[in-house]
């Protein structure tokens, strides 16, 4: 159980560190993203860069509801009604980012060709500022931050039941509370329409790729001090 846990800790932390990698030389190439026009000509490009990102982010994703649902199977002996109860969210999480990531390399292309045809470029226009990941307020916004904040409750309570197993579990549940809690701040901001609480997703990210990291620590060791009958507890 450790050794395959470990594996799929491993994929989830490799993507989710080419995804950050990705999305700052996407952005550093991107220049002035200020306003919806410079957003549009951006995404116009349909650069192989923004089919990598998203691509990225759809595997980033059956990664992580992978972990997850190891983590499920580690934990439901110890509380099966929490870890029941946080694994019910996951699929939630999982279908609303496939959702709007899928739609960037499959939807938002096929909007953009649109908008040349006289007759519905404008209905592609408004339909591309609901649907464009990167557009500040759109519908594609709302619903990834959305998802990230619906992560945040299979991340609390098996944070909560991974602590004090060791130092390193500790502390990988310790950050996987905290990226919660910045995914809430996040879907908070978009209440309040404050950018800068919106910046919580992405310390939701970089907390959770932290937790990824001591997980694997924690697994490494476990896979090569525990006994054989201690892999699966």
């Amino acid at each position: 159980m450790a050794r395959s846990l470990l594996y799929i800790c491993l994929i989830a932390f490799l993507l989710t560190t080419a995804w950050a990698i990705l999305l700052i030389v996407d952005m550093a190439g991107a220049g002035p993203l200020d306003t919806f026009q410079q957003i549009l000509a951006h995404v116009s490009r349909l650069s192989p860069l923004y089919y990598i990102v998203y691509i990225n982010a759809v595997l980033v994703t059956l990664a992580v509801t992978a972990l997850l649902a190891g983590l499920y199977v580690r934990l439901r002996h110890r509380e099966p009604l929490w870890a029941s109860i946080a694994l019910a969210f996951v699929p939630v999480y999982t279908g609303l980012n496939l959702a709007v990531y899928m739609m960037q390399i499959t939807i938002v292309p096929g909007l953009l060709r649109l908008q040349v045809d006289g007759d519905s470029g404008a209905m592609a226009t408004w339909a591309l500022r609901l649907l464009i990941h990167l557009a500040p307020g759109s519908l594609a916004e709302f619903v990834n931050i959305l998802a990230y904040a619906v992560l945040g409750i299979p991340s609390v309570v098996f944070g909560a039941l991974l602590w004090g197993r060791s130092r390193m579990w500790s502390g990988a549940a310790a950050l996987l509370i905290l990226s919660a809690v910045a995914d809430v701040v996040a879907l908070l901001g978009l209440v309040v329409e404050s950018q800068l609480l919106i910046m919580g997703v992405l310390v939701g990210g970089f907390l959770f790729w932290a937790a990824l990291l001591l997980m694997i620590v924690a697994l490494r060791e476990e896979a090569e001090y525990s006994p054989p009958s201690a892999l699966s507890a």
